[in-house]
């Protein structure tokens, strides 16, 4: 794999997401989602991507 052109940038934006009504398991309550977002700019436009692990219900 070569890797990304010299001229991509990628930016991360970390998002704490309220919930309207707390996610409640039998692990403990969940009230805000957090979410990583990616942006990935080069010469031929802009991409954009997501990420939202729950804690304790992914790896």
């Amino acid at each position: 794999m070569n890797g990304p052109p010299p001229d991509t940038r990628i930016d991360l934006f970390e998002v704490d997401l309220p919930l309207a009504r707390p996610l409640v398991t039998s692990r403990g309550s969940i009230g805000i989602r957090r979410l990583l977002l990616v942006r990935i700019t080069t010469a031929e436009g802009v991409g954009w991507g997501e990420a939202a692990p729950l804690p304790g219900f992914s790896s």
